[in-house]
């Protein structure tokens, strides 16, 4: 075992018996550079400061006989000279039935948790051959998305929008409304005060037993930023591996991909796409794609991601939505009006939907879409005064629902469930319009 290893969470999977020994040649705030031959990528360094327990780094770069290493905890008194070993362990995770009902760090580790299962966080646990199709719905509880953006149970989807706008408002009721067996919540990068008032108000839910929280801060290094996703994601497929259905929620995904942008750069890797790395996609990835349907149970993906300046081409935002299975954008505008949840139903999309809903569904949801299209173009004109009432039946019919439709979408949380409503409000207009009943 490493020293200063009996901390986290570590896996001897590849261990071959041999000790490699060097020396630290070099160091920064949160990277260092060791002479250490015969280290990986993915390696676990034991580094021995002077006057305190060993340092755990992981191996970032190999370049012959010198890596460089990301510090999984304070390199403060790391100097120079010091001695470093590596046994080829590597980083993992705590998962198991002691994190429910727990808020852990970054490694899976709580206050009240029990000792814990390790496992490793880098490896993929359900092969492709193993993956199945999306065929169920997953009701989230949220009248805009289970009409318009109907998710399926192991869909993957991006909460997307500005700073401010209400990803962490919608994410805690989606937590609270889902119809899942457990749920895993990764807190990445948020700020303290956040983090403990919605953990604070998770434990009041009646959903806290089955509920594991992974928090780190905004004051976190960027290795533990990204462990806690890992670990999030870690602590669901064991749930989905019981045979659950297990909602995992990250907030936000755009704060591991600064987590990582850190640890590239500090290990030598160009900025090659406005800042970011060209890894940051593929380590985007390897979370992500983790969700998904097997034979055993679902993880039904829902990721955060904080649109830099409102730029939906900004590059999280940009690489994200192509490896995900539909987006929810929220609306800043919706927002300063005082509708929430903010959702923009004419600009998200599930493309899981066709797949999950009746056919009855999808045809009242593309009529309600059309007439809120409608609505929108026909803005300019409310706001001069220049509608009038007969000139387009179809738009007076669009008014005539509008309001009620506002209402169920962003003020009513407790009326008819969302199918029920969508049928009502898409009858009322082909009632208005003369249109078929089976017509969209």
């Amino acid at each position: 075992m490493p020293e200063g290893a009996a901390d986290l969470p570590v896996c001897y999977a590849n261990c071959d018996g041999l000790v490699r020994r060097g020396r630290v040649i070099g160091l920064s705030s949160s990277s260092v550079r060791v002479s250490l031959p015969g280290a990986r990528p993915g390696d676990i360094v034991s580094i021995a400061p002077r006057q305190r327990k060993p340092v755990l780094a992981e191996v970032r770069a190999v370049a012959q006989d010198e890596v460089v290493c990301s510090a999984l905890s304070d390199v403060g008194d790391v100097v120079v000279g010091a001695p470093a070993t590596c046994v080829r362990a590597r980083s993992s995770s705590y998962v198991g039935p002691s994190l429910l009902g727990q808020a852990v760090d970054a490694w899976g580790r709580g206050p009240d948790a029990e000792p814990a299962i390790v496992r490793d966080c880098t490896v993929e646990r359900s092969p492709l051959n193993e993956r199945r199709s999306v065929q169920d719905v997953l009701w989230t509880g949220i009248p805009a998305i289970d009409a318009f953006c109907t998710l399926g149970l192991g869909q993957r989807v991006g909460l997307f929008s500005g700073a401010g706008v209400g990803k962490s408002t919608l994410l805690r009721c989606i937590a609270e409304r889902s119809a899942c067996d457990a749920q895993v919540i990764g807190l990445i990068g948020e700020r303290a005060r956040e983090a403990a008032e919605l953990i604070g108000w998770l434990r009041r839910s009646r959903r806290w037993p089955v509920t594991t929280v992974v928090c780190a801060t905004a004051a976190a290094s960027p290795m533990e930023r990204l462990a806690a996703a890992r670990t999030a994601v870690s602590q669901a497929e064991w749930l989905r591996d019981l045979g659950c259905h297990v909602v995992l929620a990250i907030d936000s995904l755009t704060r591991v991909a600064n987590a990582w942008r850190e640890i590239a750069l500090g290990a030598g890797e160009a900025p090659a796409h406005r800042g970011h790395p060209a890894s940051m996609t593929s380590v985007l990835a390897g979370i992500v794609e983790r969700a998904g349907v097997t034979k055993d149970g679902s993880i039904s993906g829902i990721f955060a991601v904080l649109v830099d300046g409102d730029d939906p081409f900004e590059p999280v935002s940009d690489a994200v939505r192509g490896l995900l299975d539909g987006h929810i954008m929220l609306s800043r505008g919706l927002a300063e009006a005082g509708c929430f949840p903010p959702v923009d139903v004419l600009r998200s999309v599930s493309r899981i939907m066709p797949l999950v809903v009746s056919p009855a569904h999808a045809r009242d949801a593309a009529l309600l879409r059309k007439a809120l299209a409608s609505l929108e173009k026909a803005e300019d004109l409310f706001a001069i005064g220049a509608y009038q009432r007969g000139g387009d039946p179809w738009l007076d019919a669009c008014v005539d629902v509008r309001e009620r439709m506002q209402a169920w979408l962003f003020q009513d949380l407790t009326s008819a469930a969302p199918p029920a409503a969508l049928h009502e409000l898409a009858a009322e207009l082909r009632r208005a319009t003369g249109l078929p009943l089976n017509q969209a």
